[in-house]
């Protein structure tokens, strides 16, 4: 006899646990995306007042999850996202603009 619990032996008490365990399913939605759009901005804006903070020095440290601000004139390696080229340089502005150049 094996000691292999197979799915008949749940009960209906038993298999609402598990299916609840995990959680809501998503459906590919436009609500869906605007949602997961805004968890990088509201990221990124946090990592920014944090920044602020060290610069006119109401903090002294970063939380360990986040590296120190790149300025301008330093040395950097970036990969593109969609080519994955490596490509190195100097920082030259300090904008947030994600648009890029006009």
């Amino acid at each position: 006899m094996s000691d292999w619990v197979t799915f008949q032996d749940f009960t209906r008490v038993e298999w609402g646990v598990i299916i609840s365990s995990f959680g809501e399913s998503w459906r590919f939605s436009e609500l869906l995306l605007l949602e997961e759009r805004e968890k990088p901005k509201l990221y990124r804006e946090s990592v920014r007042q944090h920044c602020t903070q060290l610069c006119i020095g109401t903090n002294e440290v970063l939380p360990t999850d986040l590296s120190l601000p790149l300025s301008v004139g330093q040395h950097a390696i970036a990969i593109h996202p969609g080519t994955r080229e490596v490509n190195d340089g100097k920082v030259l502005t300090m904008e947030h603009d994600l648009q890029g150049p006009v």
